[in-house]
């Protein structure tokens, strides 16, 4: 199969229509449907796929444990990943320090200090690519990532790897937590403020983008709001600014005048024209609306909007219990949520290695793997962000997917470091730089299934191969395609043996096959 039927094929797979459901999808599941293959898929939507150790602590629980210990994830330890970033690539330098240098030498610092914050943003996205791996809190690295594609800002933009940093942590704070509350504190955020120009808004010249935005992306959706409340909207927020890295409101700059804002007349500013947009129940069923497509399908009922809008209300916009209700919904488990949706690249990459069980890898080669694939952390296409979906999927990202997936399984040797590690290493100490981190040349051996085979009693390749495909696949591997991986492991003379070097090479073999198959794209 060439790589335009194979991408073809998955697009057919993922756009079948549903199976027409007459029942109240939001109903929690029956515990009689609770099994090994409804915690599989909890495990690959609320966190990026399960380890097998998180498998089999889900699946003894009952449904109801199983998503509180997702949901509640406060009571499980932090991740050991400490990040300290260089505090004077976050800050510009003194103005009399440069006043006193050449032009040359300011030069060199411009220079010098844009690299070593490019270099630590690839620390940073490192930094998140090692918690979404082995953080045991994983619903909370999955609503990070949610919510960096909600509220989207960009490093071509920001051009600050810290400030990045920062509204990731704010994403992460926020997780689970109160919508009201992180809208404010987004409309703050200096990444934000410089990303949407919010930062140049003053009251004699009102600049809309934020405003646009807030309301088309982040909260209304196109087509609920005026141009008159963009612009009343932008006026409110005059004066929110930034300064050495920090939110700052300019009282000079701000429009104190009365704002004619949603038909509400009054002297709002931001922070009132984001309570009068949450009394607008559109701005509810948007939300919901996103948190369902994220953890389930598109195009949700009417009823399973209606019913969550309900619950956030009910919750004063705590996030969580919408979460928890989605989770343990009819809707999640049916068969129009399983297997239907096309893996993100960080999702394809991060479940990947967790299904193997790989956790020391080279982290910056994962970045690049995911960029070669259409996504990279910490820049988004544009404001919308990324459009995902059959988005994902084109030839050439389908090769790079399968070529990932063959690196991830057969191994591969690291790449030494050069370029700009080398250079900015080299000027470094003359402006009193931290030099960047001399990374290993770690690569990734080759996975070795003997261990889980061991652990499973697989001893035949039709228990191999049987094992594999429920691991790795959310939906059914076709027959004949079984068929031919258990003739394949087997061998040629049938005689298959796990402590021969050839056999356990063809089983190694059969999972790579298994992950270059269009099934293995959807979860």
């Amino acid at each position: 199969m060439n790589l335009v039927s194979i991408a073809s094929a998955l697009l057919f797979t993922a756009m079948l229509p549903a199976p027409a459901v007459a029942e109240n999808l939001l109903v929690p599941l029956s515990e009689k449907k609770w099994d090994d293959a409804a915690a599989v898929h909890l495990l690959r939507r609320a966190a990026f796929e399960g380890t097998p150790t998180e498998l089999r602590r889900l699946s003894r629980m009952k449904l109801a444990q199983a998503v509180d210990y997702l949901v509640n994830y406060d009571s499980l330890p932090q991740p050991a990943t400490e990040l300290l970033l260089d505090p004077k690539l976050c800050q510009p330098p003194p103005r009399e320090w440069l006043k006193q240098q050449n032009e040359e030498t300011r030069r060199r610092y411009r220079q010098t200090r844009n690299m070593g914050d490019r270099l630590q943003l690839g620390r940073v996205r490192a930094w998140w690519l090692e918690r979404m791996i082995t953080s045991p809190r994983q619903l909370e690295e999955k609503m990070t990532l949610f919510w960096h594609g909600h509220f989207t800002s960009g490093y071509r933009e920001v051009r600050s790897s810290y400030l990045l940093y920062e509204q990731n942590r704010l994403f992460r704070d926020f997780a689970l937590g109160n919508y009201r509350d992180m809208l404010v504190l987004v409309s703050a955020d200096p990444a934000m403020l410089i990303y949407l120009d919010s930062a140049k808004n003053n009251k004699k010249r009102p600049n809309e983008n934020y405003a646009r935005e807030l309301m088309e992306l982040f909260t209304l959706g196109e087509g609920n709001y005026t141009e008159y409340d963009i612009k009343e909207a932008a006026r409110a927020f005059t004066g929110w600014s930034v300064e050495a890295g920090k939110f700052k409101f300019r009282r000079g700059q701000h429009d104190f005048g009365i704002k004619t804002f949603k038909k509400q007349e009054g002297h709002w500013n931001g922070e009132d024209i984001i309570d009068i947009i949450l009394q607008d129940q559109r701005s509810h069923r948007f939300i919901v609306s996103k948190l369902w497509e994220f953890f389930c399908y598109e195009n949700p009922e009417k009823p399973i909007i209606d019913g969550l809008s309900a619950t956030l209300r009910k919750n004063d916009f705590d996030i969580k219990p919408v979460v928890r209700q989605v989770l343990m919904s009819r809707g999640f488990y049916s068969a129009r949520a399983r297997g239907r949706k096309i893996k993100s690249p960080v999702q394809l990459t991060v479940g990947t290695l967790r299904l193997l069980g790989i956790q020391d890898c080279d982290y910056v080669a994962l970045d690049r793997a995911q960029a070669a694939m259409g996504q990279q952390l910490f820049q988004p296409p544009n404001v919308k962000g990324w459009d995902g979906g059959e988005k994902w999927i084109n030839t050439a990202t389908v090769f790079n997917r399968y070529n990932f997936c063959g690196a991830a399984v057969n191994g591969h040797e690291g790449k030494p470091q050069r370029g700009m590690i080398v250079q900015m290493a080299k000027y470094a100490d003359e402006f009193g730089f931290i030099k960047p981190e001399q990374r290993e040349n770690i690569g990734l051996p080759a996975y070795n299934p003997s261990a889980i085979m061991a652990e499973r009693g697989l001893t035949t390749p039709k228990e191999i191969v049987g094992f594999f495909a429920r691991r790795l696949l959310a939906v059914k591997l076709p027959d004949d395609r079984r068929a031919k991986l258990v003739a394949f492991v087997a061998g040629e003379d049938g005689g298959f043996r796990p402590s021969r070097r050839q056999d356990m090479h063809r089983v190694r073999t059969m999972i790579h096959l298994l992950m270059s198959t269009p099934e293995y794209q959807l979860y």
